[in-house]
């Protein structure tokens, strides 16, 4: 969730098996992204790159932003892997993303969260959005938190437990 440019795409295409579904959904507009033009630009070069990243046996589905129900129809029922949720503009897009998607996530799956730093700044110097929900998620899951010295990201990671995870 929060693809934009393809960047994030390109890699968890590689990494994934080669019969992997690969399901990347874009956010209607990114904090910093502004709008006109250039941003539309940004996102078509985007989509035309994610669609060439997958592999021929992967099936790589770019769904634009509020395709919750889009996703349920690619997913078939399947459960999913690997969550990606890159830093969203605001927080209370970071709690609604986070419940619409992370339900579809298995057991012992993992849900992975870019920005989660508490010391991290949005560029409006106030705190990341996902830095506001990750304390809650540290309390409720089993964590694991990757954030280098001086580092204003971080990366979080949520270990699915066996009931999935509550809304």
């Amino acid at each position: 969730v929060g693809a934009r440019t393809g960047g994030c795409l390109y890699w968890w295409a590689q990494a994934a098996t080669d019969d992997a579904v690969i399901v990347s959904v874009r956010r209607a507009e990114a904090a910093d992204g502004g709008a006109g033009e250039v941003s539309r630009r940004r996102q078509a070069a985007g989509d035309a790159r994610g669609r060439a990243f997958g592999r021929a046996q992967q099936t790589v589905r770019l769904i634009g932003p509020g395709g919750e129900a889009e996703v349920e129809g690619v997913l078939d029922g399947r459960a999913v892997d690997l969550l990606f949720m890159d830093a969203a503009a605001t927080a209370e897009a970071v709690v609604r993303e986070f419940n619409a998607f992370a339900p579809a996530v298995r057991a012992d799956g993992l849900i992975v969260l870019h920005g989660i730093a508490a010391e991290g700044a949005a560029s409006n110097g106030r705190r990341a959005p996902m830095a506001e929900l990750w304390p809650q998620l540290r309390e409720r899951y089993e964590t694991r938190e990757y954030v280098a010295e001086g580092s204003r990201r971080g990366v979080g990671v949520v270990v699915v437990p066996a009931g999935g995870v509550e809304r």
